[in-house]
């Protein structure tokens, strides 16, 4: 297991979720309720990675 590459990835999954967030936003004018409900949900996703990302340098910092 390694720690860099771990959040390294999580960094990653953070710019896909900003990237899908632009296009839900996008798409928001043709079907707001169904907008607003994928944007919900990818709100609860970038908590659960800042979470994540926390706990890996929590890790991190015991290791290292």
């Amino acid at each position: 297991m390694n720690i860099y590459e771990d959040l390294n990835e999580i960094e990653e999954l953070k710019d896909k979720a900003s990237l899908q967030k632009d296009e839900i936003l996008d798409h928001y004018f043709t079907d707001p309720k169904k907008a607003k409900k994928l944007l919900l949900e990818l709100q609860d996703i970038e908590k659960e990675l800042d979470e994540l990302e926390g706990e890996f340098k929590k890790l991190q910092n015991e290791i290292y």
